[in-house]
């Protein structure tokens, strides 16, 4: 998934093919797509943080075998 922005007339745009695409979508949905961005931003986040703590105890582990 790209990143994906919606504007407050309800234009919600997303890059395709290294192109700009944009749609209007109606309030109700750009709310939706607002949170599911807002989630997405998160789990991106969160994934990072798993990530980095991940290397740091190997990292550790790999100290304490030498």
């Amino acid at each position: 998934m790209g990143a994906v922005a919606v504007h407050r007339d309800h234009q919600g745009g997303h890059m395709k093919g290294g192109k700009l695409v944009r749609r209007t979508v109606s309030p109700q949905q750009a709310a939706i797509l607002q949170l599911a961005i807002a989630n997405y931003r998160k789990a991106k986040k969160l994934m990072k943080a798993w990530e980095d703590e991940t290397e740091r105890l190997m990292e550790l582990e790999a100290t304490h075998k030498s």
